[in-house]
């Protein structure tokens, strides 16, 4: 079965070329790319993101409800891992909100819904 995962926006044509063979414009366009998206788009690690939603209260399982969950650890970006003793799953508190796999940080997502709701220019979404 093939993947269904949508290729990491964080790559560019370049990434898995050898280096002797590139031209001096596609190192620069690959070196700036990857310093703008990194900056833009930084590790939950990186921010104090990690921390608040780690303070939210997890009381049930995001997958089916039941209320027999257990703290399982942390994932790479330092989110409270949580396992499900009913189904056996495993899930962070963004699991299945909006916010799950985003790419953007959340204070970002708040301030475009700010903008966004409080009918401010759509020159401020940009």
């Amino acid at each position: 079965m093939e993947s269904t995962r949508t290729p990491s926006r964080s790559k560019t044509p370049w990434d898995d070329a050898d280096e002797t063979s590139l031209s001096p414009l596609e190192i620069y366009l690959r070196d700036k790319y990857k310093d703008h998206f990194n900056e833009h788009h930084p590790m939950l690690s990186e921010t104090d993101e990690y921390k608040y939603l780690n303070s939210i209260p997890v009381t049930k399982c995001r997958l089916c409800g039941s209320l027999n969950i257990v703290k399982n650890g942390y994932t790479k970006g330092n989110l409270t891992r949580y396992l499900c003793k009913d189904c056996h799953h495993t899930f962070v508190i963004t699991t299945r909100t909006i916010f799950e796999n985003h790419k953007l940080p959340i204070e970002e997502w708040i301030e475009f819904c700010l903008n966004l709701f409080g009918f401010g220019s759509t020159s401020l979404t940009s």
